[in-house]
């Protein structure tokens, strides 16, 4: 078994510091040990309001669970360092709780500083007002919550059911500490390591992957355009081998990298495992994606594998013409799921990598079920 990596959050504590409303002080963190936990709160001066104390790990791990999260709140999250806010909106109950149980049990952060506000964006909000409070507090098991009527112009009867929650986490000091956690140890870690990359993308396109075509698959990946957040995005798509253009895509499509290739799919559905999104739209996703035009004909190997694999062969299994035959086949070899053997004419075998590509898709079938 391997062991995931740690961050000892002492050192994090030592480079955080909490900056105040006006932007004019910063507030460095203090901290005591009990157990394996730290007590961490700041001073703000005489006359100035009094700071909470909370508890935090002494060690966090590099999981999955960790990036996983943290591109959940690097989507959906607040994350400006100068007002320390935490804030993280969704209206899928069981991701709001995912996110929630993360920081309880791995930061150790107890329950009593978290609440939750539920904005519902209905005509009936009078009526279920105590409904929707109950039921977000049974799923997410914590009593600070309240409810309120989204903005009287945004009425829509296609509003979300159970409106979207806001969770928040009541305290500056431990909200300075995950974003710092964020742009300090998180981003960094995955500009540099795919594996990490494949983690923190599932979060990602949990929280701003969009699917623009049901029919044809297409996916995109929402971004802000008034910070750095493309660059980051840019970066880390880079590392598993997606190439965008900054200028072309903001030209064009203004706030989301769309991602139209073939090719650029089997590079993200391999670098997540095959999860790209957590909820129903990743099989809607993977069967498209196994019925795309280009992706059909390369299925074939699973049928060829078990043949010789010929141009007469390929024909007769697929009632096709020689020609196409012979041109799908050297499709296979350009994109070297098969060789030639040279022993005779127009006869191939497959290659390492037309195996490893029949694994990929026997896994998405799997997952697409």
């Amino acid at each position: 078994m391997i062991r995931q990596p740690i961050i000892d959050t002492k050192e994090l504590i030592n480079n955080t510091k909490i900056i105040s409303f006006s932007g004019k002080n910063k507030y460095p963190l203090k901290y005591r040990e009990i157990d394996d936990k730290f007590i961490i709160w700041y001073d703000t001066g005489p006359g100035e309001f009094k700071v909470n104390k909370i508890s935090l790990s002494k060690q966090i791990q590099l999981n999955k669970e960790t990036f996983l999260i943290f591109g959940l709140l690097q989507a959906e999250g607040t994350k400006s360092l100068r007002y320390a806010d935490f804030q993280f909106s969704n209206s899928n109950p069981s991701i709001v709780r995912m996110v929630l149980d993360y920081f309880i049990r791995y930061w150790k952060i107890s329950k009593q500083f978290w609440s939750v506000e539920i904005y519902y964006w209905r005509k009936d909000f009078l009526e279920k007002k105590d409904y929707l409070k109950k039921f977000w507090m049974k799923n997410l098991n914590i009593k600070n919550i309240n409810v309120r009527e989204g903005t009287k112009y945004r009425l829509s009867r296609k509003a979300k059911k159970y409106g979207v929650a806001s969770l928040r986490l009541n305290n500056k000091a431990m909200a300075g500490m995950i974003l710092n956690f964020l742009y300090k140890i998180v981003q960094p870690l995955v500009e540099r390591n795919p594996i990490y990359v494949g983690w923190y993308l599932i979060g990602l396109f949990e929280g701003d992957g969009i699917l623009l075509d049901k029919k044809l698959g297409k996916i995109g990946l929402s971004f802000n355009p008034y910070n750095s957040e493309f660059d980051h995005y840019q970066k880390i798509l880079k590392l598993i081998g997606i190439e965008i253009d900054k200028e072309s895509i903001i030209k064009k499509y203004k706030k989301y990298i769309p991602l139209t290739n073939w090719i650029d799919y089997c590079k993200i559905l391999d670098a997540t495992n095959c999860q790209l999104f957590l909820d129903k739209r990743n099989n809607i996703f993977i069967h498209i994606f196994l019925s795309n035009q280009y992706i059909k004909p390369l299925i074939r190997l699973e049928v060829l594998q078990h043949l010789p694999i010929t141009v007469k062969n390929y024909s007769k299994v697929f009632n096709c013409t020689m020609r196409s035959a012979l041109k799908s086949l050297h499709r296979l070899e350009s994109l070297d799921f098969v060789y030639n053997t040279n022993k005779k004419p127009f006869e191939f075998r497959i290659t390492y990598d037309g195996y490893e590509f029949l694994e990929f898709i026997n896994k998405l079938k799997l997952i697409g079920e």
